[in-house]
């Protein structure tokens, strides 16, 4: 039976309360899969289930490497074992991390009929990208990460065109692609240099503003103040942030 948008709506939605994320994710496919571009619901319900699909299976992989070492440590034979079920797992990450960036590519990216949209899109394109690189080997990471940096900078084109210097999507992209910049590509130079462009761009912009529609931009501006703040302890030391 077809089932209309908004029951494929309603049914993702359940299925996120619910916790059952892998329905959720189905859903959010098929909302994709109609000839129409989402609505601001249907994108915050893509992005957001897509995030806790992987930092579910992030969390899981978390779990099976330090199996892994617990069983190498007591010199078990099971190592070798989990070692290969690891392997599979990192490999069907990478396949969703791949379905998603299709969807993207294909669907998404496409039909953006905003700047606001194409930004969002660009950067979930950009942040599977880094994805793959936590998952796959030397050559994977290496294709992975040139594609995210590619990705992150057209991002961050766009949004610096179009979109207000306190959007959320503007300012969580910048987040993201200083995180890239230094866990991916290992410059926290670099990566202050984007973090701190952002805020600079965002303080005058929100500093008279307290209403709560300020809430979700002051929040990630503190994330990227918390991530400057340990990258400056990495370059310099601790004492530099007496």
């Amino acid at each position: 039976m077809n089932q209309t948008r908004d029951e494929l709506l309603y049914l993702a939605n359940t299925c996120t309360t619910l916790q059952h994320t892998p329905d959720a994710y189905a859903y959010a496919k098929q909302l994709i899969s109609v000839e129409q571009e989402l609505s601001k619901p249907e994108r915050e319900l893509f992005a957001s289930v897509c995030a806790q699909l992987l930092e579910e299976r992030a969390s899981t992989y978390k779990a099976i490497c330090g199996l892994e070492t617990q069983e190498e440590e007591e010199g078990s034979a099971n190592a070798r074992t989990l070692r290969g079920y690891k392997a599979k797992y990192g490999q069907e990450t990478i396949g969703i991390c791949q379905e998603i960036i299709g969807l993207l590519d294909d669907k998404l990216i496409p039909s953006a009929s905003g700047s606001k949209c194409e930004a969002l899109y660009l950067k979930l394109k950009a942040d599977h990208y880094k994805l793959i690189c936590e998952y796959g080997g030397a050559d994977k990471c290496n294709h992975a990460a040139a594609n995210a940096g590619e990705t992150y900078e057209h991002a961050t084109e766009v949004a610096q065109r179009s979109l207000s210097t306190i959007d959320p999507v503007r300012l969580s992209l910048a987040l993201n692609y200083a995180n890239f910049v230094h866990d991916v590509q290992k410059d926290a130079k670099r990566a202050n240099e984007i973090a701190r462009f952002a805020l600079d761009c965002a303080q005058p912009d929100i500093r008279d503003h307290d209403g709560p529609e300020y809430r979700e931009p002051r929040n990630v501006m503190q994330c990227i103040k918390d991530s400057m703040k340990r990258w400056t302890v990495e370059m310099e030391g601790p004492d530099e942030l007496e």
